[in-house]
């Protein structure tokens, strides 16, 4: 009777192990997937902006008149957008413009 009850438990115990690793697998499988689908829309994002910046400076010659731009491409992404010179001087900052002075 001991032997049986002990088959038994030892048939539970290995279900139970077996259904903790198949919830573990996919839980590690789903949360790979959505990590990857988040980084692919954030390189979208910022290829998006890039475009736009860059088409930008090529219509216009010169980044005068691009705060517009800038609040509008910061309202889309959601992201925050600062266009600086070579010599790092800013020329706009999507945070400034929503009047958030605050540095991140």
């Amino acid at each position: 009777m001991a032997s049986f009850r002990l088959r038994v438990l030892g048939v539970l115990l290995l279900v139970a192990m077996a259904a903790t690793a198949a919830t573990a697998w996919l839980t590690l499988r789903q949360a790979d997937s959505q990590v990857r689908e988040s980084a692919k829309a954030g390189r979208q994002e910022v290829s998006r902006i890039l475009d736009r910046r860059t088409a930008y400076g090529y219509a216009h010659g010169t980044w005068d008149g691009v705060a517009p731009t800038v609040r509008s491409l910061s309202a889309a992404t959601g992201q925050r957008i600062r266009v600086t010179t070579e010599t790092d001087v800013l020329v706009a900052d999507s945070d400034v413009l929503a009047g958030d002075r605050r540095m991140r």
